[in-house]
């Protein structure tokens, strides 16, 4: 059985991962068409955090509403779900806005290109 908490510890390593070898500006990471490809998955990524924030939060719903939820510390379980409810709503809100900036800065890069008049490895013209 797949553990969903295991899945997301897997995205934030590939995400790692992007942030590691993106520092190289190798064959592979060095046109525009790279930003408009990253922007994009990007984009669509940050377009599914808030259902997977939602979700994030189902076992401790459901822990609440069968009233076995307790905080450490003796603090009052209804006020600690009200501070999580209240978080995810906000970070909903982020990640909308979140991925519609990433969606302008993918809409952006569209139309660029490189201008390879006169760089070894093109001919000129060739793009």
């Amino acid at each position: 059985m797949t553990v969903p908490s295991r899945l997301l510890d897997s995205a934030a390593e590939q995400v790692r991962a992007f942030n590691h070898v993106s520092r190289d500006t190798g064959d592979e990471w060095r046109f525009p068409s790279h930003s408009y490809d990253a922007l994009g998955n990007l984009a669509h990524l940050v377009r599914m955090l808030g259902q997977a924030i939602e979700q994030a939060t189902f076992p401790a719903e459901r822990t609440h509403r069968a009233g076995r939820l307790i905080i450490d510390g003796g603090l009052d379980a209804d006020e600690q779900v009200r501070r999580m409810r209240n978080a995810l709503a906000a970070a909903s809100t982020h990640a909308t806005d979140l991925a519609a900036a990433l969606d302008r800065m993918h809409s952006a890069t569209s139309p660029m290109a490189v201008d390879t008049t006169g760089l070894v490895g093109f001919e000129d013209g060739e793009a």
